[in-house]
């Protein structure tokens, strides 16, 4: 594959982790009603909401919803560079966490490798990748990072179709960081869904998101099982998603190593995350 095919697939790893880059700016939060005045339709009551023209989602009472336009320019005033992959973006009304949610037109994505999905394999590819990331994050000043395990291990549900993963790791300033994953499979491609949260608060709000992934679903025609002869396949497996889309074409290319150095450096950005978030969403200055 040409080098640049590879830049062009690092470039969405790297706007994908670049999501955890959040500023303290715009969009202004002195109250549980600050999208009162944000400038993009947006819903904050119970009903069908649209993902784009490709899926819909149950709203349920009590939360913030806003399309492709809205969800970038959220991304945008966190100080994040957007993907145009953007199609929703949810929040719960004490802002605790938020969910993005992005299409990825691939093609059609074969699970008939969802009983070989090497965990640990997986694992020690991160491991090995955060030690090549640690030296470009001491290069530039910034905190190192320990990946710890895996929150939740490589887990593929045959009857929705969703392919779920977490790792959870340590920085060197002590900062805990959580990478939850979802990848809902359809007939065209992938819906990547992103949980933004406190580690803290996952065990309490994982319920609620899981929940909110069931109120997902594609519509007639996008549906994973109308796949028919002659649509557009994904040339690599249910692995490959995991490692941010280009794990197997890096593995052939002999970029593997690299790849996950990228991947690596943006997910150690989850360490002051957290924090970054708490003081965006109460207003805190400091």
């Amino acid at each position: 594959m040409a080098r640049n095919s590879i830049l062009t697939l690092l470039q969405k790893i790297i706007i994908f982790a670049s999501i955890l880059f959040l500023s303290t700016t715009t969009f202004a939060q002195d109250d549980s009603t600050w999208y009162d005045t944000f400038p993009y339709e947006y819903s904050d009551v119970a009903g069908l909401v649209e993902l784009g023209e490709i899926a819909e989602l149950d709203l349920p009472d009590g939360y913030f919803f806003t399309g492709r336009e809205g969800a970038m320019a959220l991304m945008e005033s966190y100080g994040n560079p957007i993907s145009g992959e953007e199609l929703g973006y949810i929040e719960p009304k004490n802002s605790q966490w938020l969910m993005l949610f992005e299409f990825e037109n691939i093609g059609y994505v074969k699970d008939d490798e969802k009983d070989e999905i090497d965990a640990d394999a997986l694992f020690e590819s991160f491991v090995a990748g955060s030690i090549e990331s640690n030296k470009e994050r001491v290069k530039n000043g910034w905190a190192t990072l320990e990946i710890t395990g895996w929150y939740q291990k490589p887990f593929y549900d045959t009857e929705t179709n969703n392919l779920e993963w977490a790792i959870q790791g340590i920085s060197s300033d002590s900062s805990l960081f959580l990478n939850y994953n979802v990848r809902l499979l359809g007939r065209a491609g992938v819906m990547r869904v992103t949980l933004v949260i406190d580690p803290e608060l996952l065990n309490y709000e994982l319920p609620v998101f899981k929940e909110m992934i069931r109120n997902f679903r594609y519509k007639l025609g996008n549906t994973y099982a109308e796949y028919q002869d002659g649509d557009k396949l994904y040339e690599y497996g249910l692995t490959a998603l995991i490692g941010g889309g280009a794990a197997a074409v890096a593995a052939k290319t002999g970029a593997f190593k690299w790849l996950w150095k990228a991947i690596l450096v943006g997910l150690a950005a989850l360490g002051g995350m957290f924090k970054k978030i708490k003081n965006f969403f109460t207003g805190n200055k400091n």
